[in-house]
């Protein structure tokens, strides 16, 4: 089913897989060429086993070729059994998680997590796609990030997108209703929409520095007959970093009704109004700047 460099099935061994690359870079290079096989490309690819990447000076997966993948890593359980792809590397950003899709076939998102899957990456990831997101979450899936470069290329991707019962966590961990940093020294730049629906579908998001920013809609359902079921979007913006609220990616952008953050925590950070529709912010706390793009001279409603 799958082509690729790291494979691990629920039928090997119990104990996983241990890789120890005592501070050396792993490369890997994947050809999508739709085998008949295993049709699907992929860099790094778990079911229902655990594989951890140790002291990792990076990690850089580079898919080419023609024809259909599943993406840089893909991870889900099997049955009971979960599946983990846990990697260590550090704050180093020449030691980041990188990965780049250039197929022209079909593709799907850098980093995927379903069905009771987890994906933890403990540093920094560099991560540049177009043709679909970049990490996407749902039906029990997590991922975990610590921080870095998570950009959208083209109008037809997006940042991120959780549905059903995923979480989605970039250098954040929940606290209470909202998140609180995992670091405060990590940078987390992120260029596209930001897309969470479904029950218990959770994305959090701690912009802890000046050089940190999000410039993307974050779409949040809400279940107005049902609000516990409704989705979580949990953003922190602090120390200078910024918040671009504008639409950059991702097709289905224009049958949403504007950014919808449920719970927004903010010291000393900044928003950038940029979408013409609402932006509607469930519960905040904190001190930020609000700016409004607009023409004119800014006195007339006509000109937001």
């Amino acid at each position: 089913y799958f082509s690729g460099n790291i494979l691990l099935s629920y039928e090997a061994a119990s104990t996983g897989m241990n890789i120890d690359m005592k501070g050396h870079k792993l490369t890997l290079h994947t050809l999508a060429d739709n085998g008949t096989r295993a049709p699907f490309a992929v860099g790094i690819a778990t079911i229902g086993n655990t594989m951890e990447i140790k002291n990792a000076g990076g990690v850089d997966i580079n898919i080419s070729g023609t024809g259909h993948s599943m993406g840089g890593i893909y991870v889900s359980g099997k049955g009971d059994t979960a599946g983990k792809v846990i990697i260590s590397n550090d704050n180093n950003p020449d030691h980041a998680v990188k990965i780049r899709n250039t197929t022209t076939g079909e593709k799907s998102p850098a980093i995927r997590a379903k069905t009771n899957g987890l994906v933890d990456i403990k540093g920094l990831v560099d991560l540049e796609q177009e043709g679909d997101y970049l990490l996407e979450a749902g039906a029990g899936g997590d991922i975990r990030i610590g921080g870095g470069r998570i950009i959208a290329k083209g109008n037809t991707g997006g940042a991120v997108t959780v549905s059903t019962a995923g979480k989605a966590y970039i250098n954040a961990a929940a606290d209470g209703d909202g998140v609180k940093a995992t670091s405060t020294d990590r940078d987390v730049q992120m260029e596209g929409n930001v897309t969470v629906y479904g029950e218990n579908a959770v994305f959090g998001a701690a912009l802890n520095t000046e050089r940190s920013y999000l410039k993307g809609l974050i779409y949040t359902n809400q279940d107005t007959d049902h609000p516990e079921r409704s989705a979580n979007s949990r953003l922190l913006l602090a120390n200078g970093a910024r918040w671009e609220n504008q639409a950059v990616g991702d097709p289905y952008d224009s049958s949403h009704d504007g950014s919808h953050v449920t719970h927004l925590t903010a010291h000393n950070g900044s928003i950038f109004q940029k979408d013409r529709r609402p932006l509607t912010i469930g519960y905040y706390t904190g001190t930020a700047k609000l700016f409004y793009a607009h023409t004119g001279d800014g006195t007339d409603a006509s000109h937001y």
